[in-house]
């Protein structure tokens, strides 16, 4: 099952050349103090004209891949990082469908990169083609990312986007939920920059 998901990931990647129009924002956020590194967040959208309408619905095309942990910490940060992705989309007033058999606009693929010493910047740029930005920590910290791929009925390649993180783990599980939530928020910022916006009726 992991290779499929690997060889899902890696399809998507095949195609993210032909993608244009890249947006880079690097957020600072107001819980931590300056200079302290892990205020900072990075996220690279790119994008091949998709179009978001009020009635679009989205649905998993498959699991979400984790790379860089043992398989129980895999399932246990798989199944948060979905968990908040659903009620992000939901938020901003969209249905997720996870009944399989029904059909959606779009299908999302997701994968979070986790390894430590920085090699997970390695992995983005080999499997993906893209790299963040965040740069080097000054102060040992690890990284994580988070790319998710969004696909219509067809499997065509709309959109995708990555968000990269410094973590640490002395940080609290109370802010670490509170980096997650905002580093996810971020990146569903830019891929809903792209909703249409509904017709205005003429005055006359």
């Amino acid at each position: 099952m992991a290779n499929l998901k690997m060889a899902a990931m890696a399809g998507l990647a095949s195609a993210l050349i032909s993608l244009a129009a890249c947006t880079t924002v690097e957020e600072t956020s107001t819980a931590f103090q300056k200079p302290d590194e892990l205020s900072r967040i990075s996220v690279l959208a790119v994008d091949n004209h998709i179009q978001i309408k009020p009635d679009d619905t989205f649905s998993w095309q498959d699991d979400m891949a984790i790379v860089g942990l043992d398989k129980e910490q895999q399932n246990k940060i798989a199944a948060v990082l979905t968990a908040d992705i659903e009620a992000g989309i939901q938020k901003q007033g969209f249905s997720f469908i996870s009944d399989a058999k029904t059909g959606s606009t779009f299908k999302l693929a997701a994968m979070a990169v986790l390894d430590k010493n920085g090699e997970e910047s390695l992995n983005l740029v080999t499997r993906f083609g893209i790299d963040p930005g965040l740069g080097n920590s000054q102060m040992n910290h690890d990284k994580g990312a988070l790319v998710l791929a969004v696909t219509n009925k067809d499997n065509e390649l709309l959109w995708r986007g990555v968000v990269q993180i410094f973590t640490d783990k002395d940080v609290s599980e109370e802010m670490r939920t509170v980096r997650r939530e905002r580093a996810i928020n971020l990146l569903l910022k830019e891929l809903f920059s792209k909703r249409l916006i509904e017709s205005q009726p003429a005055t006359i």
